[in-house]
């Protein structure tokens, strides 16, 4: 029979790590880790540290001490209430995930991020917006925010101009995109999902490009394209299954390559909580 792991004592004196450095309680696993004070003296993770699958962990003290990090996962984590205690840095070269955290109440732990090297994913976090993300305003991967129930709207990417990617799907109470009013440059924009969203109001900024793949799909209750209507280039367009999209007022100067406007809905959108 294995104890259960309640403490990282042994890595007291870690600085560095030239890799990955992962803690998880997987269900294979006897973790019931409820904090990361042993950390402290922890300066670089060459890599990412991930965190996932633990049960009892209610705080991540112990780690403002790194100076630097290739990454950042956090994954099911049911008792974090805040991400306080992360470093704050103005840049992460690779990934930042934050997924699964119910009791999640702010984004502040990660107010002095600036620039992403990889991809961002918030998904299935009950907050109504995504405050704490002010200072964000480059993201080179894909930017997705998905499966938040309570999301409302997108306030806190309002310093962002940049996402080689973004994917704003099932997202059942986001009704504005006006957030993203500085947002100049994105090879792909698909928009999923999203029902109570009236108007795309708050793209007016984003620059022509030649390489531009925009996809709006299921948003039922969207009335028109305004949003779009400074775009003159893009490579591909997908428009499907909007119930109330009746024209496409808001394209008149849009030249494109490649379009699929109107057909049926694609796959069903999922109930709120899925």
């Amino acid at each position: 029979m294995y104890s259960p792991v309640t403490s990282l004592s042994g890595l007291g004196a870690l600085e560095s790590v030239g890799g990955v450095l992962g803690v998880s309680g997987a269900p294979w696993d006897s973790v019931s880790l409820t904090d990361l004070s042993a950390l402290a003296e922890l300066r670089t993770v060459k890599d990412s540290l991930s965190l996932s699958y633990l049960d009892a962990l209610d705080s991540l003290s112990g780690l403002e001490g790194i100076e630097e990090l290739g990454g950042i996962g956090l994954l099911e984590l049911p008792l974090l209430t805040t991400l306080d205690g992360l470093p704050s840095l103005p840049q992460v070269k690779g990934n930042v995930g934050v997924r699964d955290l119910p009791a999640l109440t702010s984004l502040a732990g990660l107010s002095g991020l600036q620039q992403v090297g990889g991809y961002v994913y918030l998904v299935k976090l009950p907050l109504p917006n995504l405050v704490g993300l002010e200072s964000l305003t480059e993201v080179e991967g894909l930017l997705a925010v998905s499966l938040n129930d309570s999301l409302t709207s997108l306030d806190g990417l309002d310093g962002l101009t940049h996402a080689g990617e973004l994917y704003l799907g099932d997202l059942p109470a986001l009704a504005r995109l006006d957030a993203l009013s500085r947002l100049r440059t994105v090879r792909r924009l698909s928009l999923t999902c999203v029902a109570p969203l009236t108007s795309l109001h708050g793209l007016e900024g984003l620059r022509d490009s030649r390489d531009r793949w925009i996809g709006i799909e299921d948003c039922d209750h969207l009335a028109d394209l305004a949003g779009l209507r400074r775009l003159t280039t893009v490579e591909n367009l997908w428009i499907r299954g909007n119930e109330r999209l009746v024209g496409l007022d808001g394209l008149g100067a849009l030249v494109h390559r490649s379009a699929t406007v109107g057909g049926e809905a694609g796959r069903p959108c999922p109930p709120s909580g899925k």
